[in-house]
């Protein structure tokens, strides 16, 4: 205990566990007083009570102590036990940074196919358009070859050959 520990127990404060001298008196000048040269002790020192004090205070020290020293073991133990739940966090999220990466790599690897199938469905576009023009343009011409040739046999006639055989 500290200086101002030491003499708010003595005053009977609650920094020392709520011990109290029980007389009144301070409990710091009783035990100042017992080891005070000869002349400043008074007759009437009551040394039994003064040493109950003392073994009072030595016991919260102790116990002080004692809870102290299981507050640093608990410490110690949250101090370990969080470390774990870190290093346990850290590799969770360094998976996670890795899946995530992954997913990141497919989703581009995805985006190319689709632009690389766009780009093959506006050609194909593109080529049927181009079919669908020459179809047309073939369609037209046939139409006129047919035209022509209507033309050219609805006048010829057929006459047999009489009689003559080669």
């Amino acid at each position: 205990m500290t200086g101002n520990a030491i003499q708010k127990f003595a005053q009977g404060g609650d920094d020392a566990g709520g011990a109290r001298t029980g007389g009144g008196e301070d409990a710091l000048a009783q035990i100042v007083r017992l080891f005070a040269p000869s002349r400043e002790r008074s007759n009437g020192d009551n040394w039994t009570a003064t040493l109950s004090l003392i073994q009072g205070v030595a016991k919260q020290v102790r116990e002080m102590h004692l809870n102290a020293h299981a507050m640093v073991e608990e410490s110690n133990r949250n101090l370990r036990e969080a470390r774990t739940e870190t290093l346990a966090a850290e590799e969770q999220a360094e998976q996670y940074r890795g899946e995530a990466e992954l997913a990141r790599n497919r989703a581009d690897h995805a985006e190319a196919r689709v632009q690389a199938l766009t780009h093959e469905l506006h050609d194909a576009e593109r080529r049927i358009e181009e079919a669908d023009q020459r179809i047309a343009e073939l369609s037209v011409w046939l139409r006129r070859v047919h035209d022509c040739m209507e033309d050219e046999f609805s006048n010829l006639t057929i006459q047999p050959l009489n009689g003559q055989r080669g």
